[in-house]
């Protein structure tokens, strides 16, 4: 049984629904702790780490700078990061059987969330086209803009959109190729869509809560690194270039 050590509502009701292989604990030696992800979560990463802890979840990771990413990544204990916006179990469904021929994707939200949005758009970018991303070019304006990006050889494009402060976030993201697959997601879920010559098939709903899910994924690490931060950082790298973590594109 893993010691869990969190103070968030949502994880203390996923520890009871796992009694079998957790338990609450105000410890971190030894135990898997449970962090918010606002900003300056890296550094208390590091410090549980020094604490003792044993495997560490971060929830809802906000915006980081790639120098803290990195040295996030020498330090030895497992981190789980839960990104609803790009749940690891929906991106396992969405993945494709081939490479698409084009990736098309958008975001649009609030300014002060907008860069987070990106980066978590260029990761469905990245899962659907099965590949790195990077920039090929990218042009701003007031309100948002739009870049050409390559995804292991694959084009792709994003338009961004910055929304009234108090809009609701969405993203949108289509493979073409043999089939097409369309990623939906909004603050209520992700919802994923396959398309070929026989119809459309909306794929089955992901009902288990994403602290739940998380937990599992922490537990199943048995001390191994998921590479969790790796994909976070390279998705941080591209969003860095486009929105600098401001809100917007630059201006052409």
């Amino acid at each position: 049984m893993m010691r869990v050590r969190t103070t968030l509502p949502d994880y203390l009701a996923a520890v009871a629904e796992l009694p079998v292989s957790t338990s609450p604990t105000a410890e971190s030696a030894g135990s898997l702790v449970v962090l918010p992800g606002r900003r300056g979560w890296t550094d208390a990463v590091a410090r549980a780490a020094a604490d003792g802890a044993a495997v560490v979840v971060v929830d809802e990771p906000a915006w980081a700078s790639v120098a803290d990413l990195d040295a996030l990544l020498r330090v030895d204990v497992p981190v789980v990061l839960s990104r609803r916006r790009l749940r690891v179990d929906v991106a396992d469904d969405a993945r494709r059987t081939e490479r698409p021929t084009l990736v098309v994707g958008s975001c649009a939200a609030a300014p002060r969330v907008l860069a987070e949005v990106v980066r978590d758009v260029v990761g469905w970018i990245r899962t659907l086209g099965d590949a790195p991303v990077s920039i090929v070019s990218a042009r701003g304006a007031e309100h948002g803009g739009i870049a050409l990006l390559d995804v292991g050889g694959t084009p792709a494009t994003l338009a961004v959109t910055a929304l009234d402060p108090t809009a609701r976030s969405r993203t949108r993201v289509t493979a073409l190729g043999v089939e097409r697959s369309d990623v939906e997601t909004t603050p209520d879920g992700t919802t994923v869509t396959v398309s070929s010559e026989s119809g459309a098939r909306l794929l089955p709903a992901r009902f288990e809560d994403a602290p739940r899910l998380a937990l599992r994924r922490a537990l199943a690490a048995g001390g191994a690194h998921p590479d969790d931060v790796a994909l976070f950082r390279a998705d941080v790298v591209v969003a860095d270039a486009l929105v600098g973590g401001q809100g917007r594109l630059p201006a052409s």
